[in-house]
């Protein structure tokens, strides 16, 4: 991780939000689209799942997913677990949410120092085929604290920000997210903004741990192990922090430009 950190005004402008590369870009095409639908999914990565299994051969059916709420709401792994037999572990931060589960969902507050003891305490196979990522704050962190030498899962979906330009690969200081505080912006304007990182960070930090992104699904970067990239068409990031790739989302771009020089952006390598 690089050292380098960039105040708002670095940051935010129109220019790197609408033309991250300085140009304007169409891309044509909306890679794995017509696979998206939602059973329980928030933006269709049900469909997707599928679709991608059916290529790329699951080993144990098992899943890891963190930031898993109850389980159930708008959940990325309740269609593997209900419709196709797979099984994992689900951990929230959230004791509240975590007892709505009844059981299905474990508490632990994940970070990127706990990641890899709580992966051996869970018992979480090497080779386990899905990873999915969604704590609105350290998921790049705690990404790369995994060691993907040692557990090598075949389909990885992480959540970026919507509000981030992308002109370079950005994420907030670690331990610093906002989500369930705002103490930046005016209460009349309270909305959690200062969280995760952009499309280009997922896509520098995914090729450093032998990954690539092969699409985007509503506002998550979908990405594989390089041994099964070749089985996909791979968009290009000039492609992918473009629309239809990239869902930007204007207001919340417009509240990251009142955020005071205490939350800065962190440049990854």
């Amino acid at each position: 991780m690089s050292l380098d950190l960039l105040k708002n005004s670095e940051v935010f402008t129109q220019i790197n939000f609408d033309y991250p590369f300085g140009k304007k870009h169409n891309s044509i095409n909306y890679n794995l689209s017509n696979y998206f639908h939602k059973v329980y999914s928030q933006h269709g990565e049900d469909g997707l799942l599928n679709y991608l299994f059916s290529i790329i051969t699951p080993r144990k059916k098992y899943y890891v997913d963190f930031g898993a709420a109850d389980g159930h709401f708008l959940a990325n792994t309740k269609f593997l677990r209900e419709h196709l037999g797979w099984t994992g572990l689900l951990m929230e931060g959230d004791l509240n949410l975590v007892n709505r589960s009844n059981g299905l969902v474990k508490q632990e507050l994940v970070t990127s120092d706990n990641i890899m003891n709580l992966f051996e305490k869970h018992n979480v196979p090497e080779d386990f085929d899905f990873l999915s990522i969604d704590i609105d704050g350290d998921d790049i962190y705690v990404f790369d604290s995994i060691d993907t030498q040692k557990y090598k899962p075949s389909v990885i979906i992480a959540e970026y920000n919507p509000g981030l330009p992308n002109h370079l690969p950005l994420a907030i200081e670690k331990g610093k997210s906002d989500y369930f505080i705002n103490p930046h912006l005016p209460k009349n304007k309270y909305f959690p903004c200062y969280h995760g990182c952009n499309i280009n960070a997922w896509y520098t930090i995914s090729k450093r741990k032998g990954y690539t992104v092969i699409t985007t699904c509503g506002v998550n970067v979908v990405m594989v192990r390089d041994d099964y990239v070749n089985k996909f068409n791979v968009p290009s990031l000039e492609d992918l922090v473009h629309p239809p790739y990239f869902v930007k989302e204007q207001d919340r771009f417009n509240l990251f430009l009142e955020l005071n020089d205490n939350y800065r952006w962190k440049i990854i390598s």
